[in-house]
């Protein structure tokens, strides 16, 4: 659904905020509110439960994107995190049969590995190397269904969930002077050649520039062509379909080849690609416990005692904040909703 809008983020979630009707919520789950849903065989009684716990879970959301708005950075993440949080459970009700919230007993994320690896002296605390931990609960039920399969004890760090954003991934070279896990595919050109082999156009100067982003690259696609600078053709012979450790996303009508990040599980260092909704709920996840355990901590970022590292999540955090409800709407209606402000005026 395309909807032209002179306030975009607020029609947004007066889109979602339909589904803050339990009526709504219960047409949605029956098949009677046109949507690309698969429609699954529901009885009165649990028809009923659902849609008061998806329209209660969409309420506060909404309530808790509101609160951080009205408050400044030494705050705002944590509100922020627990309206995500409700968005994720109203997905998971809405979209996993006979599940519901009362089985949904933990947040599904911690930030205390049993690893020992991890400093407890907190005057050697770096942003970069806070983590998130899984563990059961509601975030690997909201991983599933973007086909992410976690196991808990995985400890992912934050710098590398930072470094597959492809809204922020040029700055995040610029600050880290290093390269980002994200590479550019120039016109959308994604091409499967007859199941032989797998051609990219990569937005890039150089082939050692697309190995550098993503070294794995390197052993399964081979340089071409570079047909108009910095247009550069890849074809991974032999390859059927994308190797495990990259994936395609679309954002903001831009193609992106998103690279596995680092995990560490059981003391050994493992790659995987996540959804960028999942690393978006991770990097909000960890910034909130910041923000509400570890005060003098994110006073001290606040302030720029780090390493100005609050410039950047000052870009990070409203991309996510403006693309993660947008998400959850499109997978709740199992379509893509669009908001674009007029280019033409009468």
């Amino acid at each position: 659904m395309w909807v032209n809008s002179e306030q975009p983020n607020l029609d947004m979630w007066r889109h979602l905020k339909f589904l803050s009707f339990e009526e709504n919520c219960k047409r949605l789950l029956k098949g009677e509110i046109k949507s690309n849903r698969k429609i699954y065989k529901i009885d009165d009684i649990a028809l009923e439960k659902k849609s008061k716990q998806i329209a209660m879970c969409i309420k506060q959301a909404g309530e808790y994107f509101y609160a951080a708005e009205q408050v400044s950075i030494n705050t705002s993440p944590l509100l922020f995190y627990y309206g995500m949080l409700s968005l994720a459970k109203a997905l998971i009700i809405t979209n996993i049969e006979g599940l519901f919230l009362e089985q949904l007993a933990y947040h599904g994320l911690t930030t205390k590995a049993n690893t020992g690896n991890h400093n407890k002296d907190s005057s050697l605390w770096k942003i970069e190397a806070e983590i998130a931990v899984v563990n059961d609960g509601v975030f690997k039920e909201f991983a599933n269904i973007f086909n992410t399969v976690l196991e808990n004890k995985m400890i992912f760090k934050f710098k590398d969930l930072l470094s597959v954003d492809c809204e922020n991934y040029q700055i995040y070279e610029r600050f880290y002077n290093e390269s980002s896990r994200v590479l550019l595919i120039q016109n959308n050109n994604i091409n499967q050649n007859s199941g032989k082999h797998i051609q990219l156009t990569i937005h890039a100067n150089s082939k050692e520039e697309v190995y550098k982003h993503i070294p794995e690259m390197e052993k399964d696609f081979s340089h071409i062509i570079q047909s108009q600078p910095p247009q550069m053709q890849f074809s991974g012979f032999s390859l059927n379909e994308l190797p495990e450790y990259i994936h395609i996303v679309r954002s903001n009508g831009f193609d992106y080849i998103i690279g596995s990040i680092d995990y560490e599980l059981n003391g050994v260092i493992k790659k995987k690609c996540l959804n960028p909704i999942v690393t978006d709920y991770m990097i909000m996840y960890i910034l909130s416990m910041c923000v509400r355990y570890k005060q003098d901590f994110w006073g001290d970022i606040i302030v720029g005692k780090q390493n100005g590292i609050l410039g950047l999540l000052q870009l990070y955090i409203p991309v996510i904040k403006r693309n993660f409800p947008n998400k959850i709407l499109n997978y709740l209606f199992n379509e893509q909703f669009t908001f674009s402000t007029p280019t033409l005026w009468m």
